[in-house]
């Protein structure tokens, strides 16, 4: 006698009761909502990298005299210019490198601006010039000599 096949090993899920099929959908979206907010929010992740890239790169900016340190614009703020300043040293990195990455990371940032609407306080934030404070680097040479903008 031919075996009749069992319906509750059927994988087709025109044959699963319908509770399963309500959480397949539930599942199936929840799944598409977190690609759409991954796409979404992955500016933002690409301008995290992108920064530890750069603040890797620079790493301790160590210095023997001023003349070895610049500094490097970071990031765009919603009205233009650099949200901040991050001081470096030639001697340990590449300017051509960290220029470029910075160039990247404020198109990046640009871009997040104009998609989300942003607004910011539109306040100009000047480049605060670099002191070589005990071997290393800091921001604040010109207008703080040596005081990093953090603690001004």
């Amino acid at each position: 006698m031919p075996r009749r096949p069992d319906r509750r090993l059927n994988p087709s899920p025109n044959h699963w009761p319908a509770a399963a099929r309500r959480a397949a959908w539930v599942v199936l979206a929840g799944l598409g909502l977190q690609a759409c907010q991954a796409q979404t929010g992955k500016g933002a992740v690409d301008e995290a990298a992108l920064l530890a890239r750069i603040r890797g790169a620079v790493g301790e900016a160590k210095c023997s005299d001023i003349s070895q340190c610049r500094t490097l614009p970071i990031g765009e703020k919603p009205c233009g210019g650099p949200e901040q300043w991050l001081p470096y040293a030639i001697t340990s990195t590449s300017a051509e490198q960290l220029k470029a990455w910075s160039a990247e990371l404020a198109a990046a940032a640009k871009r997040r601006n104009e998609t989300s609407g942003m607004a910011g306080n539109c306040r100009y934030n000047p480049d605060p010039g670099v002191a070589c404070v005990a071997g290393r680097c800091v921001v604040g040479g010109s207008a703080g000599v040596g005081v990093p903008a953090s603690a001004r």
